[in-house]
């Protein structure tokens, strides 16, 4: 008897169809299978990404103490902007200020009209910045080299110690490191696909004006130099077509031209649009300005520093890429991966060559950094070669160690044997070593890097909770601001002696609306108190002491605490051994009984 297809059971029917499809066929159906399964999973695992970064993002955004490095004086003048509504010309204690562009003033000024003028509403656009910008390297990452790589880089860059510091502090830095991020990417993939080249060139202009917005001309300059380098290595200057190169021009100066016309028609003092155009871009570069005298090696130095703690893995990775380069393993990659390290080489290189450079001025180049060490990492995986799984080990020991001198620092730097105050670092520390010790036991060295990432930002989310809270309580000076601004009849002031090391000046007028007298020396200090309006004073106990026996009958001390007496850091920590008061106290001060 014979049997057909349709009289046997509905599986062995199919199976039997099945079988009967060319291999072709089937592998592409399980390719496309395996393709939706990895972009579930990267999807899935960037969102939990993002969450744990955005969570220690906010939390230090949060919880710091007070403002640090130039920001609080990005944060007083978006708010003598939206103050004032001057949304050209930004504002500094009432005066026209053109000290940088204008567009992160425009970001943070929403933010303080929604949520009030404060630290953490002020860094709200870098911490947004920051994920936004992780969000699309991730992405372009995948597009290039796979899900993995994808998602090792971006949790290198996520935890690398600049990027993070910065993704909290309401600063440029962040802003440009987004905008050369989508500069460089939507260049790279007009170079790739003839089809997107006009629209991706128009994208990376707009891109390259916002930047302009935010830092100036350097926004401009360093991802055209890394393409226009790139397309010279790789012989492809003929791609270029000038009237491409035109269109986006116009559409740059359409972007960035609008501000600087407006606000150079509007500014017309020494604090203008030209004088800041030559003073901080050309005369800071070349040292007439701001020539800090660096060794030559400073930006590669700051950028192992700034890279940390992923900085161990880049000479492998360049010993890595040099050696695949050689052997002309996979040439599509090695031009990919060249594109990174051009954008990180010369950003570097050019900032070697500044003299009024800032160790921080390389972080546009991390994303670039972050790449090539991932696309390393997960060669030496996928190869069993020693360097991934070796770089692993040394992270999960990391974890380990880091718990070992938490347990014996935090019960110092929190003066508390109360195991709960301090417990919180150790105890996640251990937990993410323990899980990543696991994963590598069990070969999965993706979800071991993930245990390691997570373990570096429960670090910083259990610091910014039980750290900073504390050391605001060891920084009065924030509290006596506070006092300050219950009294709006009285005149403020800060000693110098306090005031020299750490700028409180710009934070008491951010906080209470009144430029604060800059005193120095006693007789400064006398001449102010002996006054007949009344006054508020913050100095030291000792410069009080000094006084005049009948200025000091006549004051009053309203409140007399310990004080942090240095910039705090991790070295100062370390060195202090958890006593980092100074033994004077700081003293809020009345002329009046």
């Amino acid at each position: 008897m014979t049997t057909h297809a349709a009289d046997l059971p509905t599986d062995i029917s199919t199976a039997s169809n099945d079988l009967a499809k060319p291999q072709s066929e089937r592998t592409a159906k399980s390719r496309k299978a395996d393709d939706f399964a990895h972009r579930k999973i990267w999807l899935q695992s960037l969102i939990a990404i993002l969450l744990i970064s955005g969570c220690a993002y906010f939390s230090v955004s949060n919880s710091r103490p007070k403002f640090n490095r130039s920001e609080i004086a990005y944060a007083e003048i978006s708010r003598e902007m939206l103050e004032h509504q001057s949304y050209i010309v930004p504002l500094y204690r009432g005066v026209p200020c053109i000290d940088k562009p204008v567009l992160n003033y425009w970001a943070i000024i929403p933010c303080f009209a929604a949520f009030g003028p404060s630290g953490l509403a002020s860094r709200i656009p870098s911490m947004v910045a920051a994920l936004l910008c992780l969000a699309l390297f991730a992405t372009g990452i995948r597009s290039l080299w796979g899900w993995q790589s994808s998602l090792i880089a971006t949790m290198i860059l996520a935890t690398s110690q600049r990027f993070w510091e910065f993704a909290t502090l309401c600063m440029t830095d962040m802003l440009l490191t987004l905008f050369d991020t989508v500069a460089l990417t939507s260049l790279y993939i007009g170079l790739q696909d003839k089809s997107k080249r006009l629209p991706c060139y128009l994208i990376a202009a707009i891109s390259m004006g916002l930047g302009t917005l935010t830092k100036g001309p350097v926004a401009l300059i360093l991802p055209a130099a890394s393409f226009f380098f790139y397309l010279v290595a790789t012989k492809q200057l003929r791609i270029l077509n000038v009237v491409q190169i035109a269109i986006a021009a116009v559409v740059f100066f359409a972007v960035a031209a609008p501000w600087y016309i407006a606000a150079a028609s509007a500014v017309t003092t020494t604090a203008g649009i030209g004088a800041w155009l030559w003073h901080h871009n050309v005369e800071r570069f070349f040292g007439s300005a701001y020539a800090y005298h660096y060794s030559p090696l400073y930006m590669v130095q700051s950028l192992f520093m700034g890279f940390a703690p992923w900085s161990i893995f880049l000479p492998f990775a360049l010993f890595s890429a040099v050696k695949r380069w050689q052997k002309k393993v996979d040439l599509n990659e090695s031009k990919q991966e060249l594109y990174l390290w051009i954008w990180l080489v010369l950003t570097t290189t050019f900032f070697t060559f500044s003299r009024g450079k800032m160790n921080y001025y390389d972080l546009p180049a991390f994303p670039a950094a972050a790449g090539v060490v991932a696309l390393s990492i997960n060669h030496w995986i996928k190869n069993k070669q020693t360097g991934g799984y070796l770089g692993a080990w040394l992270f999960a020991a990391g974890l380990f160690g880091g718990a070992a001198v938490a347990a014996y620092m935090l019960p110092l730097v929190t003066q508390s044997s109360d195991v709960e105050s301090w417990a919180m670092m150790p105890a996640g520390l251990v937990i993410c070593g323990i899980a990543a010790v696991w994963a590598l036991v069990k070969d999965k060295s993706l979800l071991a890097y993930g245990a390691i990432f997570t373990g570096l930002c429960w670090a910083l989310i259990s610091f910014s909770v039980q750290v900073h809270p504390l050391l605001a309580k060891q920084s009065p000076a924030n509290s006596y601001i506070q006092i300050m601004k219950l009294h709006p009849e009285s005149r403020i002031a800060i000693h110098g002696d306090f005031a020299k090391t750490i700028d409180w000046y710009d934070a008491s007028l951010f906080e209470t609306r009144k430029i604060p007298a800059e005193l120095n020396g006693t007789d400064d200090l006398a001449a102010y108190m002996r006054k007949p309006e009344p006054a508020l004073i913050i100095v030291t106990e000792d410069r009080f002491k000094m006084l005049p026996q009948d200025v000091r009958s006549q004051a009053v001390i309203l409140e007399s605490r310990p004080s942090v007496y240095k910039k705090l850091d991790l070295g100062f920590l370390a060195k202090s051994r958890g006593k980092f008061t100074d033994p004077v106290p700081l003293l809020l001060v009345s002329n009046r009984k």
